[in-house]
């Protein structure tokens, strides 16, 4: 992957002032984990292929089952990468929030 737990959790760390101070903190979690989602077929292809299985197809859900024709293969990874990346940035988020409250 591009971008393992230790480097999310890093990230998180950065922010951890503006993510406590916001009223929305799932705002900027949602902005960290689309910037964590690679943007080169090359690399899409490589995190998805690394992705725990279970995200694999969660493009379902976006687009009801059916693929529309203007969409490719690459954007459904993307879709799938974007969904692994924000469950995992969003549960950082409140593994270190439990830690720091304790």
């Amino acid at each position: 992957m591009r971008f393992n737990y230790q480097e999310i959790k890093s990230a998180i760390l950065e922010e951890w002032e503006e993510l406590i101070e916001s009223a929305y903190p799932e705002d900027r979690l949602t902005e960290m984990a689309e910037g964590f989602v690679p943007i080169y077929y090359g690399e899409i292809i490589k995190d998805w292929s690394e992705m725990p299985h279970e995200y694999n197809d969660n493009w379902k859900e976006q687009y009801g089952g059916i693929i529309p024709e203007e969409v490719g293969i690459t954007a459904l990874m993307t879709s799938d990468l974007y969904e692994y990346y924000r469950d995992t940035t969003t549960d950082i988020y409140h593994q270190i929030k439990k830690e720091k409250d304790n």
